[in-house]
């Protein structure tokens, strides 16, 4: 059982003092094991820049649990790429974590890190990711015109799931995923995405092809709704999609659930940390239930 954890969690992780080594130990001898993003590695960086000190021991409590080889996802373009390689090649097998190769790199980024080396390389990297949120935060009110903006606020809350569903075999679901496709992969022309968007949606086995484009669609529903996108947001859900081939995935805050079961298939369950014990303590009973 793979569990993935949000970046609140692994802060959370670090205030209780839970023992990595421990934690992992117990968690393997069930079959079980935590796991690691690129992105979490973004949002603890983001701590260099007030709290430099408190940086620098998440990483070092973090670099125990790479030290460990736990499992750390690829990034969301990584994980499309393996999609379509099956795609291609039904026989290959699925890979969303990084493999060796790329661990090792993740490894020597967390131990710089840890060190306190937090370089123009680190801070372009959060700079850039940070970018990525505003932008997509103001897609909406860019680019939806107000017919559509009106057609999307006559779908009521109750009714999203359903609607997600019909949307996204549509036409215009087609439509989001090749903008996906061609975002991820800068250099594919047009032409070229259109002909995976197709496949990747009608696959049973291409979970995040399928939650990119339900991504896209609560976006531009909740702007429609709001009038507004909150700040976390992006960052949240690209959390919830990149775990998408775990089957954990958990964080402290149960507004998260307003969208992770929109995104996640049911080969991933949502558990919300309520902090009634210790961390360590509800991810040892969440693997023995």
């Amino acid at each position: 059982m793979n569990i993935y954890l949000d970046t609140m969690l692994w802060n959370e992780l670090y205030d209780q003092g839970e023992h990595p080594t421990g934690l992992v130990a117990s968690l393997n001898a069930k079959g079980a094991g935590l796991v690691l993003s690129p992105h979490t590695g973004f949002e603890l960086a983001k701590t260099f820049a007030n709290a430099p000190e408190r940086a620098k021991k998440l990483f070092l409590y973090v670099r125990e649990f790479v030290l460990a080889n736990i499992p750390c996802t690829k990034e969301i373009s990584g994980i499309l790429e393996a999609e379509m390689l099956v795609l291609r090649s039904p026989t290959t097998e699925m890979r969303p974590f990084l493999p060796p190769e790329n661990y090792r790199e993740f490894k020597k980024d967390v131990e710089k890190l840890a060190a306190g080396e937090f370089d123009e390389r680190a801070f372009e990297f959060v700079n850039l990711r940070n970018s990525l949120g505003v932008t997509a935060r103001s897609g909406p009110a860019r680019h939806l015109r107000d017919d559509v903006a009106q057609r999307l606020r006559s779908v009521a809350r109750a009714d999203l799931d359903k609607w997600m569903e019909v949307e996204a075999a549509s036409t215009q679901g087609a439509m989001l995923l090749i903008e996906q496709i061609t975002r991820q992969f800068p250099e594919a022309p047009i032409e070229e995405a259109a002909t995976w968007a197709g496949p990747l949606m009608a696959s049973p086995t291409c979970r995040l092809a399928k939650g990119l484009t339900r991504a896209d669609l609560y976006f531009n529903w909740r702007w429609a709704h709001r009038g507004s996108l909150p700040k976390d947001l992006y960052h949240d859900m690209y959390h919830v999609l990149i775990s998408t081939y775990c089957d954990v995935y958990a964080t402290r805050e149960s507004k998260q659930e307003d969208y992770a079961r929109l995104l996640l298939t049911a080969s991933t369950r949502f558990e919300v940390y309520d902090g009634q014990s210790s961390l360590g303590g509800w991810l040892r009973a969440l693997v023995g239930n």
